[in-house]
């Protein structure tokens, strides 16, 4: 078993109802990118954000959209769940390919438009971020690997994003 394997294998060993129903809420809250969504389209409401909310959303939907329809069927990364199908999964099991984690890449996306805005949100965006992308792995959806990928390309679209909408930080 490889080193990714076996550290998935540990967190399930050390399951416990408090940890499940925490890890499920942050695995929902990444859900279709909802919550990032929302807060983009909240900013958009304000003249004064709504450039930060415009590059929110184009962030997390070309990280989406790079992540699912180009990475994934590329890759084509079978899950842990997959691999490992005797694991009881707490949430229905994804039949998408695994890497890269589009939870994360949202998540991390949206983490870094909003430290740009201001870094109080976005320290706050980036722990939502890592709850939501160590969900993932607990409830053996994901790989680190496909984690650590997701993490890297929502940085690296919403770097590009920010560049080429040239918005100043508002700290």
């Amino acid at each position: 078993m490889n080193w990714e394997a076996s550290f998935l294998m540990s967190l399930q060993a050390h399951r416990s109802v408090f940890m499940d129903s925490f890890m499920i809420f942050f695995t929902h809250l990444g859900n279709f990118g909802v919550i990032w969504i929302s807060i983009g389209i909240l900013l958009c409401i304000k003249a004064k954000y709504r450039k930060y909310g415009i590059a929110l959303l184009i962030a997390i939907g070309s990280t989406a959209l790079i992540g699912n329809f180009i990475i994934k069927p590329i890759a084509m990364r079978p899950r842990p769940c997959m691999d490992f199908p005797n694991i009881s999964l707490l949430v229905p099991a994804p039949t998408s390919w695994s890497f890269p984690s589009s939870h994360s890449a949202t998540s991390f996306a949206a983490a870094v438009v909003l430290w740009k805005l201001n870094k109080h949100f976005g320290f706050f965006a980036g722990i939502v971020a890592v709850l939501i992308a160590f969900s993932r792995m607990y409830l053996f959806v994901h790989y680190p690997t496909d984690i650590l990928g997701g993490l890297l390309l929502g940085f690296f679209c919403a770097l590009l994003t920010l560049h080429f909408l040239r918005l100043p930080s508002k700290n």
